[in-house]
């Protein structure tokens, strides 16, 4: 027989009558009164939520070139840093890429299916022939539920943290939310094309703020369902 401290988190998988059989944490089963069981609330935020995080490009797709970056890579680093944060609150994070490879974008899509993303996040860095062109956009799929809401989340709180200038959400056309069953959005975190901005975004501080961003706001989407 085994004592179970009252308070202890433990999983319910069958039911007889008025006795439930349960499982702890360390894998010991067996049965307990129903009147001793209550349901934990769902947990807000981040925390057990499977987050999957695209970089974008990657491999023989460099992305877009700056002056003295190259696309690819700092989403790859920003990726990374946006992981670590949401690991330390408790969330599963999946990474399309975890180095210089390149998924194809139906690859991408199958990862979020595969794992059953609660949201993917494609992270990327803008670009425009005119050298002034500056800011921030978060893109949605206009038919998917909650997007636009999950976008405005991710970008007020993204402009919170970097001060860059706010160009909106908007609907887009991109593959990697348009075929995503799951909630998707796809962020360009400012200009490479843009040399000042260049100079920024390449910075580690910079994906710090911006990878702070989209976390808070990921909180605050969660925190409304």
């Amino acid at each position: 027989m085994t004592a179970v401290n009252k308070g202890l988190t433990v999983t319910l998988f069958e039911t007889k009558g008025t006795w439930g059989k349960v499982r702890t944490s360390s894998g010991i089963t067996g049965w307990a009164s129903l009147a001793y069981l209550s349901k934990n609330p769902p947990a807000k935020g981040v925390q057990g939520k499977v987050i999957v995080i695209d970089a974008g490009h990657g491999g023989i797709d460099p992305g877009a070139p700056g002056k003295a970056n190259v696309e690819k890579t700092i989403t790859l680093n920003s990726a990374k840093k946006l992981q670590s944060i949401l690991e330390n609150a408790g969330a599963k994070v999946i990474m399309t890429r975890t180095g210089d490879t390149y998924p194809s974008l139906s690859d991408r899509v199958n990862i979020s299916h595969k794992y059953h993303a609660d949201v993917f996040i494609s992270i990327h860095y803008n670009s425009n022939f005119s050298k002034s062109s500056n800011g921030i956009d978060t893109y949605y799929w206009a038919t998917n539920v909650n997007e636009r809401e999950l976008a405005q989340c991710i970008q007020e709180e993204v402009i919170k943290q970097t001060g860059l200038s706010n160009r909106g959400v908007h609907t887009g056309n991109f593959q990697v939310i348009r075929e995503n069953k799951n909630p998707a959005v796809l962020i360009e975190l400012g200009f490479i094309s843009n040399p000042g901005e260049e100079k920024t975004i390449a910075t580690a501080a910079y994906q710090l703020k911006a990878a702070t961003g989209i976390y808070n706001g990921l909180e605050k989407y969660f925190a409304s369902k």
